[in-house]
């Protein structure tokens, strides 16, 4: 059964649709590292934080 993320499509509004639908269940939580924030959504960038976290 495929999940929601696995249907994500940018005609459909992408992640921003899936943020919709689940609104009332999303909890905020609060986190002492600005390292939940990082964006890496290419192998390359992956990479690359990997090296600095090591």
């Amino acid at each position: 059964m495929p999940t929601h993320l696995q249907n994500i499509r940018e005609e459909t509004l992408g992640l921003r649709q899936i943020i919709r639908e689940f609104y009332p269940v999303i909890h905020q939580v609060e986190f002492e590292t600005p390292n939940v924030l990082l964006d890496f959504n290419t192998p390359e960038l992956y990479q690359e934080q990997l090296h600095n976290f090591r």
